[in-house]
């Protein structure tokens, strides 16, 4: 029995010593797009390049992905494990370890960034040798196609406006849905749950212009697109009809520029928005964000409801309009880092919380000439950009910093300068030489101290208030 078992033991240690197969080989892969530069239509080739997980299957029945490395522009590698008996291998981008070769092209999309848009780009690879080779190229070649639609006000009429959505709605194709790929053919197999029409949703974006367009973009079926392109903004509705039709071929990203001023325009109750700015006489409890200081109200002045503020007049008794945002702090400076006041306080970090003004009211200086703040005068720089304006502690810049970031923002605002009684020397000659640089109106209160009613010091009773609204509103008549 011991010699048995001694025999039956030297045979396993041989068969040990044999070689096994090899049940997995490793294949060096890198990555190209089959898409040329740009195509006859001039649509320039989307680039997919980049480090992502990359799917492949094989004819032995692998299916898995690995993680690509981006080697330069237009280039990616990566390893794939395969079964020893593959002799075919197909690679697609957008990969996941046992995911099926299906994707969706939504019909609904939230817009980010190009970037993030353009991302879901899918491309795949007809079949690649992986016999012998320990390193391939593959080519692979684009299944979906990209749009960019270009959203701008030539006149400036809507610019400025918010975008809440862009629709694009194929009169005859498909443009999203789920698409399955086909590797023998490096394409699309099949789409199901087909959607002619393509909405792209936006939380940020305004109205752009010539020089700078509002620009929104997502992936689609490739497809002959002819039909209409909507944008839904704040208080409108255009429709813009594509009556020639426009290839998106697979790949590429066409462009298409969409000008309000020549699409069919519809606006639903439209009311001016104002924004305002300043400092104690147009704050006011609940109409300013929370975490701002406030003057008004007080329980002893008239001016009990905001709708009795010079601002608050103009907007429901003068003017018939709507508040847009009133970022109006008591005791702040129109200068940013001034010791002693908030972080934020400044007039520029607030302007920032406008929403889509159409008019704006500047009313500030009253504390930056406060001796005791220490706020100095600085230079007339109107060459600056307002963030580089805003760096600086000093008057003159932050004025003018506050007025660049507002027509950077909104380019069709218009701005009203409002020049307080208190505001003296050579701060209010600044802000006068300000408003006369940019031709904006200045209403100018420094010689109505005692037309203008006040509760206390320097803050209007209503009658003031009234006084201020029927004179801001007398003097800008036909400037906005």
């Amino acid at each position: 029995m011991k010699k048995f078992s001694i025999i039956f033991m030297a045979a396993l240690v041989m068969l040990g010593c044999e070689k096994t197969t090899e049940l997995y080989k490793s294949v060096n892969v890198t990555l190209t797009n089959a898409c040329v530069e740009s195509n006859a239509a001039g649509d320039l080739a989307y680039d997919f390049c980049a480090e992502q997980m990359v799917g492949f299957k094989t004819n032995a029945g692998d299916r898995s992905a690995a993680k690509a490395v981006l080697d330069g522009p237009g280039q990616m590698s990566l390893t794939a494990k395969v079964s020893a008996e593959a002799t075919k291998a197909w690679f697609y981008t957008r990969g996941a370890v046992g995911a099926v070769q299906t994707f969706s092209v939504p019909a609904s999309v939230e817009y980010k960034s190009q970037a993030e848009s353009l991302a879901a780009m899918v491309y795949c690879s007809t079949a690649a040798d992986v016999t012998t080779a320990e390193s391939i190229e593959v080519k692979l070649n684009a299944v979906t196609s990209a749009v960019v639609v270009n959203i701008l006000d030539s006149k400036g009429d809507l610019a400025g406006r918010k975008i809440n959505s862009v629709v694009l709605e194929c009169a005859d194709a498909a443009i999203a849905g789920e698409v399955s790929l086909n590797f023998e053919k490096a394409g699309i197999s099949a789409i199901s749950k087909e959607s002619k029409k393509l909405t792209i949703t936006s939380s940020s974006l305004l109205v752009g212009t010539e020089a700078d367009p509002a620009e929104v973009s997502a992936v689609v079926i490739p497809a002959s697109f002819k039909g209409t392109i909507t944008v839904n903004g704040y208080n409108f509705t255009s429709v813009t009809t594509i009556d020639t039709p426009i290839a998106f071929q697979a790949g590429y990203i066409r462009t298409i520029n969409v000008d309000l001023a020549k699409a069919n325009v519809q606006l639903s109750g439209v009311k001016m928005r104002v924004g305002v700015i300043g400092d104690s006489i147009s704050s006011y409890q609940d109409m300013i964000p929370t975490g701002y200081s406030y003057y008004y109200p007080k329980s002893d002045c008239d001016v009990n409801t905001w709708q009795k503020t010079y601002w608050g007049l103009l907007i429901t008794k003068y003017w018939d309009a709507e508040l847009d945002k009133n970022v109006s702090w008591s005791g702040g400076c129109v200068a940013p880092n001034v010791a002693g006041k908030a972080a934020g306080s400044d007039f520029v970090a607030r302007a920032k919380v406008f929403v889509n003004p159409d008019v704006v009211l500047i009313h500030g200086g009253t504390n930056d000439c406060i001796a005791s703040n220490g706020v100095n005068l600085g230079q007339f720089d109107y060459e600056s950009t307002y963030g580089g304006l805003n760096k600086n502690n000093n008057f003159r810049e932050s004025y003018i910093a506050v007025i660049k970031y507002i027509k950077a923002n909104w380019p069709a605002a218009k701005i009203i300068i409002i020049l307080g009684d208190h505001v003296t020397g050579e701060f209010a000659t600044s802000v006068v030489e300000i408003a006369n640089h940019f031709e904006l109106p200045l209403v100018d209160f420094r010689e109505d101290g005692k037309q203008m009613t006040k509760y206390s010091g320097s803050h209007p009773d209503a009658n003031g208030m009234e006084f201020m609204a029927e004179k801001i509103y007398n003097e800008t008549l036909g400037k906005i």
